[in-house]
Order: C-alpha cells, then sequence, then structure tokens
C-alpha cells in the first residue's frame, strides 16, 4: 500500500479524490435551518445525479460494504468499496478521518472512515477492495485526508493505552492520539 496525504478541497491529478469543504462554497449549516438534506446540497454543488451518490449512517465500526452488492442508502457502515465508476462513494468526518483507497490496475475505489473506535477499517477497505478488484492490496493506494492531530487530540490514557505506543504523546499532563499514524502503521 502506498501512501499519499492530502489537504484541502479539489480533485488530486487524476480527478479521483474530493474532499468537499464549507470553503468551496457550499453551507451545510444553512441546509440545516431550511430542513434541506446536506448531502443533498453538496451533491447538487458538484452537478452529481442523486443515484450516483452513496452514503451512510456512521457508527465508527470497522464495518465496509461492497457497492452495489451490499449497499443500501443509509446503510450501518464506515466504508465502502466498488468498481463501478459510475459511483461517487462519501463519508462525513469532523475530527476522523477520511481514507480513500484506488487501484488503478484493478480499476477500484473505496473510502473509508476512520476515528478512534474505528481504527482498522483500513485493513478492512484494503481487503475488501483487494477482493472487489482482483489486486494485491500492496496495490492499493491509500489517500489519508485531514482530520485533527496529535497537537489537538486529548484522549485519556486508557484510550491512548489500546494503540501503539508510538501513536500517542504525553504533555502537561494530558495525552494525545495520532490517528494518521495509527493508520500508517496497520
Amino acid at each position: 500500500m502506498r501512501i499519499v496525504h492530502v489537504s484541502l478541497g479539489h480533485p488530486d491529478e487524476n480527478g479521483i479524490f474530493r474532499l468537499q469543504t464549507r470553503r468551496d462554497g457550499v453551507r451545510p449549516s444553512l441546509a440545516l435551518l431550511t430542513g434541506v438534506d446536506r448531502r443533498d446540497v453538496v451533491r447538487r454543488h458538484l452537478g452529481v445525479a442523486a443515484g450516483r451518490v452513496c452514503f451512510l449512517k456512521q457508527i465508527h465500526s470497522r464495518r465496509v460494504l461492497e457497492v452495489p452488492e451490499e449497499y443500501t442508502a443509509g446503510a450501518e457502515a464506515d466504508g465502502m468499496v466498488t468498481r463501478d465508476g459510475e459511483k461517487v462513494l462519501t463519508v462525513s468526518v469532523g475530527d476522523c478521518l477520511p481514507i480513500f483507497l484506488y487501484a488503478d490496475r484493478g480499476g477500484g475505489f473505496g473510502i473509508v472512515h476512520s476515528g478512534w473506535r474505528g481504527t482498522g477499517i483500513v485493513t478492512v477497505g484494503l481487503d475488501r477492495l483487494g477482493r472487489v478488484a482482483r489486486v494485491d492490496p500492496a496495490d492499493v493506494v491509500a489517500v489519508i485526508g485531514p482530520g485533527i492531530g496529535p497537537c489537538c487530540y486529548a484522549v485519556p490514557p486508557e484510550r491512548a493505552a489500546s494503540f501503539h505506543s508510538e501513536d500517542s504523546t504525553s504533555r502537561c499532563g494530558r495525552t494525545y492520539l495520532d490517528l494518521k499514524a495509527a493508520n500508517i502503521r496497520l
């Protein structure tokens, strides 16, 4: 697996990954006030037909679905993989990490939502994508999007203890977790 880091807002050079933010002219908070589904606001902003967009009810798990075989709108999971190039796979994140998966040779792609409870979902996603795209998971590119970092993610020591010791630091009497490091280590 090759790891790539991205920061904000625009498709990568191949047009495969996109991080949509409020800076891109979409105001999800307005959608909440008017009762419009935020996903629909973003979908329309991007000019994508409704039937192409796949979204989940995210539950902070390690569950990854294959689209379209196992997918239904709003299914409970935190990741999706597919070979259907017409589909747009989405996750919503705040502090958690969006991790995009792409198998160039097999034509498959996926996305997972990885927070502290779901750390490890990337390995499930790699395995599922490897089977769907018929490629070795080592040939998959993983793009880690922005999320909370070790500068700010204070956690109880017992939570940090469930991670590798190199994935957390202690300072000023608090423990800070590095979710990116934890996912890269997997």
